[in-house]
């Protein structure tokens, strides 16, 4: 037998066999909706796809007990050098920052008594100095005080080039953080910079807050016994852990929101999608992010089960490399974008679990505009532009240009089945206008890896995708400074205009001004079109139906608000 179907198993024999731990509730929104009406309601948020309607009691829940699935582990708990996404997703829990954000994506106060602001007088008028108040009371879970000096040590420690804390470059534009007393923290900045306010020392986003008594005198943080027994201020304390295997959470009593209804929190390691799914199916997992879009069609339906679509920040796009050619033509970019149907393909490869992208900012975001200028689909419009630049058709129906036949290699992940069938059929479109495309599936790490064709730049195409934070600003896809091996500008692309238009919307604490800010960038951008954004996919969950007040965040972690769960 395999050695993680043992696993499974003798887990899934533990959850049938427990004394009485009572397992966590998550609460989903009072709409139904079907797989094809998910993109009509996308602004309303979180969406059910299917709702059991039996009152009673789901056979497998446990009551007080929340069990988690996720399909990787972490393999440290210590927020100084946990760079993994399933270390921040169960660190916040734990632990907690200054800020966090809900499930709308909105910034709300966490360790600070509020979000400072210019009103609230926790922003200065030159937009270079933030101040946080602190919450008073507030213990650790071994029961000493929190105070300034915890925050002050975590970013010593995070600038600490002997530490290799993961985001060390949010904090770049941080000139120092002073306490000018017990529940005062100062933050300086070298310069205005609108995303501070939702990215510095925020909760879930590598800006946890770790407790100086304990780490002050740390000879070594990668080997500090803090990483596998972790203490932090979070509504959940650390209990055990089964390296591979399981994570154990019990309730703060002293959380200052209010000690979780709760009696534990599971997370299960389980990397196998279909294995999830059988345990999510006969309620041995209480939540489970499902992989694929065909799982939540298996799904729907089944009694004691909600499936939730949850919009989320990551792109799928196609990327153009505009320093080879032929994608360093402005007019063959735009081309093959009006070759695209990318409300077809976004409905094609996600089932219907994702909304078309028109621009490289959500719709769901306050950045985002529909006066943006993305091309339509119109392949004639594509074959139009194609022959004023020179490519003719050749009796094999290939266009080319002195010679020179137009191709397009496209890279994908090898493992993203809804990648693989993304960049089949921009290939099948392309070809429609053409174009000699072809897929090339190759491993992720392969293709970002060091000497990669994404890294070196010996690529043409990459359908690719990337997560944002809910900020619309787009440095890290559009700037010069995100260029390999710093950033994911893979394209290279860099213009004064957009450059000029990225710092201007990084320099104002406006929001209406930031917006006009990010509708000039999206309209150069899609005139420039380095990117064709395809799809926003959703993340879907599997919910048992007995779990209240459960509301997925998808940029940093679903234990937001933990708190708040009933089971």
């Amino acid at each position: 037998m395999p050695r993680f179907s043992a696993i499974c198993i003798d887990t899934r024999k533990r959850l049938r066999n427990a004394p009485g731990p009572d397992r966590i509730e998550f609460c989903l929104m009072h709409k139904r909706i079907f797989v094809c009406a998910v993109i009509a309601v996308l602004v309303c948020g979180c969406s059910h796809v299917s709702e059991s309607t039996n009152s009673v009691r789901s056979s497998g829940t446990i009551p007080g007990v929340v069990r988690v699935s996720r399909p990787d582990s972490p393999n440290t708990l210590n927020p100084l050098i946990g760079g993994l996404y399933i270390e921040n997703y169960i660190q916040e829990a734990i632990f907690d920052g200054l800020v966090k954000l809900d499930s709308n994506g909105t910034v709300l106060p966490d360790l600070a008594q509020v979000v400072p602001s210019l009103s609230n007088g926790g922003l200065s008028r030159d937009g270079k100095t933030i101040t946080y108040r602190l919450r008073r009371g507030v213990v650790w879970h071994d029961g000493a005080p929190f105070t300034s000096a915890d925050v002050v040590f975590t970013y010593k420690e995070m600038t600490n080039p002997k530490v290799p804390f993961p985001a060390a470059s949010t904090f770049s534009d941080v000139a120092s953080v002073t306490a000018p007393d017990a529940y005062t923290v100062v933050v300086r900045l070298k310069k205005p910079l609108a995303m501070a306010l939702n990215q510095l020392f925020c909760d879930g986003e590598n800006g946890q807050i770790v407790p100086k008594h304990l780490l002050d005198h740390s000879n070594n943080l990668l080997t500090d016994p803090f990483g596998n027994h972790p203490i932090g201020t979070g509504p959940l304390e650390f209990s055990r852990w089964e390296h591979g295997t399981e994570i154990v959470l019990v309730p703060n009593p002293h959380y200052f929101l209010g000690a979780p209804q709760l009696r534990e929190v599971d997370i299960f390691t389980i990397p196998d999608a279909n294995t999830a799914l059988t345990m999510a199916r006969s309620r041995e997992i209480d939540v489970a992010q499902l992989t694929t879009p065909s799982q939540a069609v298996t799904l729907r339906g089944v009694p004691g089960i909600n499936v939730i679509a949850a919009p989320a920040y990551s792109l799928t796009y196609v990327e153009f490399n505009v320093r080879r050619p032929p994608f360093d033509d402005r007019s063959v970019r735009e081309a093959l974008a009006l070759a695209i149907d990318r409300p077809a393909i976004a409905q094609r490869s996600y089932d219907g679990f994702a909304v078309a992208a028109d621009s490289v900012i959500p719709p769901y975001s306050w950045g985002y505009t529909k006066d943006n200028g993305a091309p339509p689909f119109d392949p004639a419009a594509a074959r139009k532009l194609l022959d004023a630049d020179g490519y003719v058709a050749g009796p094999d129906g290939v266009r080319a240009k002195n010679g020179i036949r137009l191709e397009a290699a496209i890279l994908v992940d090898a493992a993203s089945a809804s990648g693989l069938s993304g960049a089949q059929q921009v290939q099948a479109y392309w070809r429609a206008v053409g174009v000699d495309a072809a897929v090339k599936p190759m491993p992720l790490n392969v293709i970002r890896g060091p000497g990669g064709p994404a890294e070196n730049g010996t690529f043409g195409v990459f359908y690719a995708t990337i997560g944002f934070d809910v900020d619309p600003s787009r440095d890290t896809l559009l700037s010069r400074q995100s260029f390999p091996p710093k950033g994911n500008d893979l394209a290279r692309y860099s213009t004064p205009q957009v450059e000029r238009l990225i710092d201007l919307g990084a320099s104002t604490y406006d929001r209406a001004q930031r917006a006009q800010y990010y509708a000039q960038l999206q309209r150069q951008v899609n005139y420039d079109m380095p990117d064709i954004p395809i799809a926003w996919p959703r993340f879907i969950y599997a919910v048992n139906t007995d779990l209240r007040g459960f509301m997925p965040e998808t940029v940093n972690s679903d234990f937001w608000n933990v708190q708040n769960w009933r089971i």
